[in-house]
Order: structure tokens, then C-alpha cells, then sequence
């Protein structure tokens, strides 16, 4: 998870005023307003627009009044993203429009592309719909703050917002990472992709750039919406993989898998806007009263919780018909949460291999930088689980579903399927124990696919 950098330094130069005179907006290097616009009082963007006020960073018209819910121009919103990231854009030459060295820094500096409506100087003068000002503030976050968007929230964010279909395939991204940043807000969780952004939207939005500790609650949109998951069991994919075989086993390219696994979505759990926090920035964050205190201690606590999911994937599917069963049982249950259920299900597992039908040998392939804490607080690991079944196993099956069905396997062959374990802290007389609870064990990411 990127953190966001405090921005203390205030903006004391290049003063812009949203001035419409002649329906052409003036940049004016004119000193600070001396007094707040007249029409500010109670409207819903007044702290915001007061700050950048006083600041320097924005103006009223010369009436004295601001005039919040009128709309801004592409220009005028380009130039503002750039003066909050501390960019002052080159005064326009003779025979330029007043925008055009604005649209040229912007896409100079990424902020917009060239292909962008809004790099088309035609565009200059006319309003702003919201979805664009959510992918030139996107653009923005990414320079500033290293910001990438997290497609986990794609199903919380489409079940929250209830005009999502309405938004532009191409500002999708930047619509739901504002949202989820907390820089945007919805309106009765509606987006309103198509309306246009006005001077007091705009004046809420930059400070927000400036200044993230104005942001908004990003769990906001989520308090009043009834999130519908449904877990959809893996099956057989109709893709296969080719890989190279030495000795009957495959050979496996562990540094691309990895790298596979890390262009794969976080799962965030219980659907709530709560960020992820990858390893190392979860080892960096202090937990007080956690037994957390150090840097020492926290890697600590995290590496144990790795190994343990590593000990238990290993544990649980790799044996053959030499292992001691109680042995394997007793093996297995050290890494698991310590229940009556757990025991029931190892005692189930040690039932399948007397009767021939679950033989297994595995590789599960992960590395540390693929554990992260999803936003209930549990650590995820992901990584791919490479299995095939022996072929003197009577019958093999990939999976027992809540109704008792399974899946038929060919034995004999190999499969792998990507899945996200979690590990829970459980306490007990001897102290704290990290474990894995089969009860909320795997998260499937794929369907299984067959290597050939």
C-alpha cells in the first residue's frame, strides 16, 4: 500500500484566480484576497475554497463572490492539478490562447495524454465532466504519491455505486481509485459520471490534493449498501498449460509464477473500502500494544505467520500411502486453529487416504512479498498450488462442495490452481499461536487448470 506523503509546503506563488471575464478565465499573479468570496457562507465546499482562499491558490470574481455551483473548464481544472502539484506552467507567446502552454505541461508531465479529449485545444473552454476530472486527478496521484489502483474493489465499488455502467470504460480506473482515496464522493451512491465539475467541487478536490488529511471517509459510500457476494467454487478450466517434465516432475519457473501471482487482484474480504497493506509496509507500520513495539519484533511476528502457512500447505498436501496417518494427523494439526472441527476434518482427511481416493503430492509456490493484510485485519498469502493425484489412488476429486459433491480428477495428472490462504492469531494457555483456520482457509483466484 503507498502511503500518502503529508504536503505542508503552502502554495505562495503563481496566484490563479477563477475569474471569468469575457467567458476566458484569467491567470493573475495579483497578491492574496484580501477578503473570502460573499457566496461561500454554508455552502458544503466553504472550508475548502476558504483554505485555498487564503492560500493564494484560487479567487473569486471581481463582485466578490465565487460562485461554487457554476462549472470549471478543462483549462481551468488542468491548471489548478498542476499549481497543487507545486507546477507552475509557461506564461502563453504571442499568438497563443491562454491554455495552451497549460495542456502542453499537462501532457508533458502525464497528467493527460494526447489522444485525451482535453488535450484538444477545442476543448479548452467548454465544462468538465466529473469522470474526466476524476482521471486527471488519477493521473495526478500517480505522479504525487506513486498511486496504483487496486482492482480488488472493482465488485465493492460496482455493487456501491449504482450508476457505475454509466461510466466511460476508459475512466473506470480513475473514477473508483477517487473514490476509494476518498478524493471524490458520491451523491446518494450515485457517481454522476456525465455532470459537469463546478468551482466548489473543484475547490474540495484540490485541497484534497494538497492536503490529504482533508479527504474524505472512504468507507463513506459503503455504510449504507448491502453487499451481495457469492463464492464461486473453481472447476476444470478449459485452458491447459504446457510446461517442461524432468523426471515426471514439472519444472517450474518460480520467478515468472511470482510474477504472475503479483498481477493478480487483492481480495478484500469482507467488501469494505479499508486499504491492504502488503508486507513490507505492514512490518513498517507500528502496533502498539501488539507486541509489535520493533521493527525486530514485527518481522518477527509476520515471518512466523509466513512459515506457519507455508508448514501447513506442505503439511496438508504432500503424503502417500508410507505416511503414518497419526503421525500426519498430529503434523497437520500444529499449524491449524485448534478445534473440534479441525479434528473432524483431519480425521475425514486421514478416512480418504485409507480408502485410496485422496492421494496428493504438491508444490506450492509464494514468496513473502505476496502476503498482504486485507481490510478485516487477516494476513493473505497468495500463491499457486501445483498437485496431481497418484495413480494408485481408486478415485481422485479436486474438491468436496458444500452439498457433498466433488469434482472428478484424473489421476496421475498434474494441475495447479491459484489460491489466497489466510492465517489467524489464535491465544492459548502457552501463549499466542498463528495458525490457519480451515474454516476460512482458501480463497480460489482460478479455476484448475491442467498441465501438460
Amino acid at each position: 500500500m503507498k502511503r500518502t506523503k503529508m504536503i505542508t509546503k503552502t502554495i505562495t506563488t503563481g496566484v490563479l484566480g477563477l475569474s471569468i471575464l469575457a467567458q476566458s478565465a484569467v491567470i493573475s499573479n495579483a497578491s492574496f484576497a484580501v477578503s473570502l468570496p460573499t457566496d461561500i457562507g454554508g455552502h458544503w465546499s466553504e472550508a475548502f475554497v476558504t483554505s485555498l482562499v487564503n492560500q493564494g491558490v484560487i479567487s473569486g470574481y471581481p463582485d466578490g463572490t465565487f460562485k461554487p455551483d457554476k462549472e470549471v473548464s478543462y483549462a481551468e481544472f488542468l491548471v489548478l492539478t498542476l499549481k497543487a502539484l507545486d507546477i507552475q506552467p509557461e506564461t502563453a507567446t504571442n499568438g497563443q490562447a491562454w491554455y495552451e502552454p497549460i495542456i502542453n505541461k499537462s501532457i508533458e508531465i502525464g497528467i493527460i495524454k494526447t489522444s485525451d479529449n482535453m488535450a484538444n485545444l477545442e476543448y479548452a473552454n467548454l465544462p468538465i465532466p466529473r469522470q474526466e476530472s476524476a482521471y486527471v486527478l488519477y493521473n495526478a496521484l500517480k505522479i504525487k504519491e506513486g498511486l496504483v489502483y487496486n482492482h480488488g474493489y472493482d465488485e465493492t465499488l460496482n455493487q456501491a455505486i449504482y450508476d457505475h455502467s454509466q461510466i466511460d470504460s476508459k475512466y473506470i480506473d480513475a473514477v473508483y481509485s477517487m473514490l476509494q482515496q476518498g478524493m471524490f464522493t458520491g451523491s446518494n451512491n450515485n457517481f454522476l459520471p456525465a455532470d459537469k465539475t463546478t468551482r466548489g467541487a473543484t475547490g474540495v478536490i484540490i485541497e484534497r490534493v494538497i492536503d490529504p488529511t482533508k479527504r474524505a471517509d472512504k468507507n463513506e459510500l459503503t455504510k449504507n449498501v448491502t453487499f451481495k457476494s457469492t463464492r464461486i467454487l473453481p472447476k476444470v478450466s478449459t485452458k491447459s498449460v504446457t510446461m517442461n517434465f524432468q523426471n515426471g516432475e514439472p519444472v517450474l519457473n518460480q520467478s515468472q509464477i511470482i510474477s504472475e501471482l503479483k498481477a493478480l487482484n487483492d481480495n478484500i474480504g469482507t467488501l469494505g473500502l479499508g486499504d491492504v497493506i502488503h508486507y513490507q509496509d505492514y512490518i513498517n507500520t507500528k502496533w502498539p500494544g501488539w507486541g509489535g513495539e520493533t521493527l525486530e519484533s514485527r518481522t518477527k511476528i509476520i515471518d512466523e505467520e509466513y512459515q506457519t502457512i507455508l508448514n501447513y500447505m506442505n503439511t496438508r498436501y504432500n503424503f502417500n500411502y508410507q505416511d503414518n496417518l497419526d503421525v500426519y494427523g498430529q503434523n497437520l494439526y500444529k499449524y491449524m486453529y485448534e478445534s473440534s472441527y479441525t479434528r473432524k476434518l483431519i480425521d475425514g482427511l486421514k478416512s480418504n487416504i485409507q480408502k485410496d481416493t485422496l492421494i496428493m503430492k504438491s508444490y506450492f509456490i509464494t514468496d513473502k512479498t505476496l502476503l498482504y493484510i486485507n481490510n478485516n485485519g487477516r494476513e493473505m498469502l497468495r500463491g499457486r498450488l501445483y498437485f496431481k493425484f497418484d495413480d494408485k489412488s481408486k478415485s481422485a476429486c479436486l474438491y468436496y462442495d458444500e452439498d457433498g459433491g466433488f469434482l472428478p480428477a484424473s489421476k496421475n495428472q498434474w494441475y495447479y490452481v491459484d489460491v489466497e490462504v489466510q492465517v489467524v492469531t489464535q491465544s492459548l494457555e502457552t501463549g499466542l499461536k498463528p495458525c490457519v483456520d480451515e474454516r476460512r482457509m482458501i480463497d480460489y483466484l482460478c479455476d484448475y487448470v491442467l498441465v501438460k
